[in-house]
């Protein structure tokens, strides 16, 4: 290999010793500004794929907001709606309205002395008010003229022997002829269909149910006042309407405090939660409200918008709801045979796996179990589910 010569050499070596190294100042700034590029270039791609999942979102906000905005610019649609607002807050204020006119008609003596709703013989045995209960069984005839058990109570007799009760009372009882084919039926109730036979009976008893609802609530929230008044520490308000004077419709119209603790132990509360406390005859006694909450264990303890711990999947506030959780219950059990075994295998591991799902399934067991305690109304039933579940 040829040598390369000395001059050669010199020429790559002063050539190299004239490139300078850059300073560690200028590596340091250098690595910052691709630093800051990466970044720059991360945040700007983060952000587009932020604004791209955004995007349908944005158009369903925007798509939301023009179908409100089309309504509001007709007069017919967004009465209906400010009517139904209205209405839902008239529901939630029934039994207070209710009980303005029960105790505007009925004398104070009448009041203090209805019976305790739901209350049994059993409840008030040993007391001086040992006939003053609300749940009864008695005898009655049907449409064949038999006398048939029936359950039934103090509050719903009243709701029956209303105006509106007593025409319910008299369409339920034309439906069961028609349903029986009797010949002295009305024309218009033969024939109709077992479709329409359930569906005219669901509109009655729904009639007689929010008239029943209405008085016992009523009665109940009079009731648990007379016992409250009795407790020296307690003082009970209502929130009144600064306007005309009256309970204020608000989903929480009641506050509470304790004369004691002062100012800073008032709370408002619902109509429900304060339904909801026991208040018993040793809470009189000693006149606290902690022994008031101390004996309530089951609903909350501070001011809040439900009175259990439980969760739920949607709000009950009348018979009607109630029957359409229990009915899409049983659908979802019972509907598609294929699922039976399984769904049933779920459902019993299922209540043994958590505390709420136990007190929640036994609490509806003991409620069911009284429903059905009457030997005769359960044959009946009995007989009911077996002929349906023959079709």
């Amino acid at each position: 290999m040829a040598r390369l010569s000395q001059t050669t050499k010199t020429k790559q070596l002063t050539t190299t010793a004239d490139v300078k190294s850059p300073s560690q100042d200028e590596i340091d700034a250098y690595k910052n500004k691709k630093q800051q590029e990466k970044v720059s270039k991360a945040s700007v791609d983060a952000s587009a794929e932020a604004n791209k999942a955004k995007l349908p979102v944005s158009r369903l906000l925007s798509r939301a907001t023009a179908v409100a905005e089309t309504l509001a610019q007709h007069s017919d649609a967004t009465t209906f709606f400010h009517n139904t607002v209205e209405m839902r807050k008239d529901m939630d204020y029934t039994s207070i309205r209710a009980l303005k006119f029960m105790r505007k008609y009925l004398d104070k003596e009448t009041m203090d002395n209805l019976p305790y709703p739901k209350s049994e013989p059993k409840d008030v045995s040993g007391t001086n008010q040992p006939d003053n209960f609300d749940l009864f069984k008695t005898t009655r005839l049907n449409v064949l003229g038999e006398s048939v058990a029936h359950s039934t109570s103090f509050y719903m007799t009243v709701a029956e022997a209303m105006p509106d009760g007593k025409d319910a009372t008299q369409f339920l009882h034309w439906i069961d002829m028609g349903e029986k084919d009797l010949k002295s039926a009305p024309p218009e109730y033969l024939d109709k269909g077992k479709v329409w036979y359930k569906s005219e009976r669901a509109i009655h008893k729904q009639t007689l149910n929010t008239l029943l609802k209405a008085v016992r609530t009523a009665a109940h929230i009079h009731l648990q006042e007379q016992k409250i008044s009795q407790c020296s520490d307690v003082v009970f308000e209502w929130y009144k309407d600064k306007e005309t004077g009256e309970i204020a419709r608000s989903p929480r119209p009641i506050w509470i405090m304790s004369k004691k603790e002062g100012i800073g132990s008032i709370k408002d509360w619902s109509v429900g939660q304060f339904l909801n406390w026991k208040i018993t005859q040793r809470a009189m006694q000693e006149g606290t409200l902690a022994r008031i909450k101390a004996d309530s264990k089951s609903i909350s303890q501070t001011a809040g918008p439900t009175t259990t711990t439980l969760s739920k999947a949607r709000d009950v506030h009348n018979w009607t709801e109630e029957y359409e959780n229990m009915n899409a219950i049983v659908s979802y059990l019972f509907e598609k045979p294929e699922f039976e075994q399984a769904r049933w295998l779920q459902f019993n591991s299922s209540i043994h796996e958590t505390d709420d799902a136990k007190y929640t399934a036994f609490k509806l067991r003991a409620y069911l179990n009284q429903a059905f305690s009457d030997a005769v109304f359960e044959d009946e039933v009995k007989q009911l589910v077996v002929a349906r579940d023959k079709k």
